[in-house]
């Protein structure tokens, strides 16, 4: 989890919406590279501006959409 936060400072991200927002409404997600391979950081932001990080994943479908050049970190 380090790592991730290391990239998230360094503003090495792009932010995405989770997908599921019935479930997890607010919910937002961050997209790092971490060794090459895109994780997926689901957060949500406090009321004071900072993030609260949920927990990170590989993800393969942005892994594939990364690799294909259509999306870009």
């Amino acid at each position: 989890m380090e790592d991730v936060r290391q990239e998230i400072l360094a503003e090495r991200f792009k932010p995405e919406l989770v997908r599921n927002q019935r479930d997890h409404e607010g919910q937002r997600m961050f997209l790092v590279i971490i060794k090459g391979y895109v994780i997926c950081v689901p957060f949500v932001e406090e009321k004071d501006g900072t993030f609260f990080l949920k927990t990170a994943f590989p993800n393969r479908v942005y892994q594939r959409r990364y690799e294909n050049g259509e999306l870009r970190i």
